[in-house]
């Protein structure tokens, strides 16, 4: 309704799954070998398990502009390079 990929009000869990469903879907179809894909951890998390297909929900550690590196092929890895940012005001 409000013209934007986002939800404009409270979502509910089924909807934002099916958000994490078309995510991937849309990056399981571009042509390229490596992507880009910036999101909040909530999404990251969901995205993560959905794309490692494991057995079990994992809680992926995320931090506030942090930077997350994943490599899908015949070794799966996940590495974490969370850096907070510190005011000096």
């Amino acid at each position: 309704m409000s013209g934007y990929d986002y939800p404009h009000e409270n979502e509910s869990l089924g909807a934002f799954m099916e958000r994490v469903v078309q995510a991937k879907k849309l990056i399981d179809t571009q042509p390229h070998s490596r992507l880009l894909v910036v999101t909040h951890g909530h999404m990251l998390r969901e995205l993560l398990n959905s794309m490692l297909a494991l057995p079990h929900k994992t809680r992926f550690p995320h931090d506030n502009c942090g930077l997350s590196h994943m490599s899908v092929d015949d070794v799966n890895m996940v590495s974490y390079i969370n850096r907070p940012i510190f005011s000096n005001q």
